[in-house]
């Protein structure tokens, strides 16, 4: 809940840059709201989408002691399973999931600058 604010602020800029004229001509193409939607609106502001989301997961493993404060029983989250297995000692586990962020992280910078050289 406390990421969402981050992630609304890349999508708010994304939506008044947009210009609006474009989902009006597919609505007097009769197309349906939703058809309108997702093949007008979606595709303009998916990129303010996909950084909003980026930045919420990156605040919300960087905000490890409001994650810890708000750990409830049988939920765990990732900072906080991180935290328990680094005070247990380094582990396979824990090599694994840091190696799985970073190719992640990777692949993802690589898809998103491949996108924007394309273009």
């Amino acid at each position: 809940p406390f990421g969402i604010p981050f992630a609304f602020l890349p999508i708010r800029a994304r939506l008044q840059g947009m210009d609006f004229d474009l989902e009006e001509a597919a609505r007097d193409l009769y197309a349906t709201g939703w058809v309108a939607f997702r093949r007008v609106t979606l595709p303009l502001i998916l990129p303010g989408v996909f950084a909003g989301a980026m930045l919420a997961f990156v605040i919300s493993m960087d905000d490890f002691i409001t994650s810890n404060l708000l750990n409830s029983g049988g939920a765990t989250t990732l900072p906080v399973y991180i935290f328990s297995l680094i005070k247990q000692g380094v582990s396979p586990q824990l090599n694994a999931i840091s190696t799985l962020i970073m190719i992640v992280s990777v692949v993802l910078a690589t898809v998103a600058f491949l996108l924007q050289r394309r273009q």
